[in-house]
């Protein structure tokens, strides 16, 4: 690693984390890891090379990611930061889930009409993907993409990685902190409130 990536690293205050997964055996890995830090660097590290020795990359990333001072911006945090723990030891602090803020989102929308609340409560809502919370936040639609993977379930296995891949890897981090933004103008202090305490529910 150069000196100046480990500048970069050790001068983040925020990041953007994602991942591309795959199922080995009816298990799901992270075979693909994104980290940007926003306005300075993205980088799209491929878990499954045959070079990459996951113990030197958990040092490099150890001081960025179990930092409590740095606000780490992920999709499904229940995802990356089991994942993160499970193939590379690693504990994420200061974690911002945009699912979760959406679903703050959608529950005070429902919650200021009386009528539909006096029904029934609120469900919070299943099967939220990325690219639709970047198409709603962040006004970037990349649906097509989407579908090509969704029919794909072993594309993330292919070896070695296309220039799709490495574009759909991009895209997936690349618009997290427009997203995590623009979901916050949408929230009440209240309920903004609420959306920062993700991390209490996943159990190292």
């Amino acid at each position: 690693m150069t000196d100046a990536v480990k500048s970069i690293l050790a001068s983040a205050t925020t990041v953007a984390l994602a991942c591309e997964v795959a199922t080995i055996e009816e298990e799901t890995v992270m075979a693909v890891l994104q980290v940007m830090i926003p306005e300075k660097a993205l980088y799209i590290i491929d878990i499954m090379a045959p070079n990459v020795e996951l113990s030197a990359l958990s040092e490099i990333l150890r001081p960025l990611l179990e930092n409590a001072d740095v606000l780490h911006i992920v999709f499904n945090a229940s995802v990356i930061c089991r994942l993160l723990y499970e193939q590379l030891g690693l504990k994420t602090l200061n974690v911002y889930d945009v699912v979760k803020a959406h679903i703050a989102v959608l529950r005070q929308k429902y919650e200021q009409h009386p009528r539909f609340r006096a029904n029934k409560p609120f469900q919070d809502p299943t099967g939220i993907i990325l690219p639709k919370l970047i198409q709603t936040y962040a006004e970037t639609p990349y649906t097509d993409a989407y579908r090509h993977v969704s029919a794909n379930p072993g594309w993330w296995l292919q070896r070695p990685m296309t220039d799709m891949m490495r574009d759909y890897a991009m895209k997936d981090v690349l618009f997290l902190r427009a997203v995590q933004q623009n979901v916050c103008t949408c929230l009440s202090v209240s309920l903004f409130e609420r959306s920062l305490y993700y991390l209490r529910f996943i159990i190292y």
